[in-house]
C-alpha cells in the first residue's frame, strides 16, 4: 500500500515501458487454455484422486522427483549437463533411495476401528 503512489511512474520505466495490458490473440488464448487445462488443472485433479489411494507422505515423496524430472529433460532435450558435479548426482541418488525405498519399508496397515474415518473415506464400512 505504501508504494501504490508510485505505480503510475512505473510505466515509463524500463521493463514496464509500453502497455500493460496487452490481451492475447487467439492462438495465445487457445495455449494458455492449454497449458491451465492439460498442465495445470488435469494435474492437480489425478493428484486429488491419488490422495484417496496413498498417504501424504507417500504423494509428497513423488512431488520430491519433479526437480530430477526437470534435469533430466533438460539434460535430454537441451544438453545441459555442462555444470552437473558429482555432488548433484548423490543428491539425486539420496532422493531416489528415498522415493524407493519408503514403499518397502512403510507397509499400509489395515486399520482396527474403520468408523473412525470420514464417511467418504471409510469404504465398505456398514452403520
Amino acid at each position: 500500500a505504501p508504494l501504490l503512489p508510485l505505480i503510475p511512474g512505473l510505466a515509463e520505466t524500463g521493463a514496464f515501458a509500453g502497455e500493460l495490458l496487452i490481451v492475447p490473440s487467439l492462438s495465445d488464448t487457445g495455449l494458455l487454455l492449454v497449458l491451465a487445462l492439460v498442465c495445470t488443472l488435469f494435474p492437480f485433479a489425478l493428484s486429488l484422486v491419488a490422495l484417496r489411494h496413498m498417504s501424504a507422505f507417500s504423494a509428497q515423496l513423488a512431488v520430491n522427483l519433479e526437480p530430477v524430472y526437470a534435469i533430466v529433460l533438460a539434460i535430454v532435450l537441451l544438453g545441459e549437463q555442462h555444470e552437473l558435479t558429482p555432488v548433484f548426482y548423490a543428491g539425486v541418488a539420496i532422493i531416489l533411495l528415498a522415493v524407493f525405498v519408503h514403499p518397502l519399508i512403510n507397509r499400509p496397515r489395515r486399520l482396527r476401528h474403520p468408523e473412525v474415518l470420514g464417511t467418504s473415506e471409510a469404504k465398505g464400512v456398514v452403520d
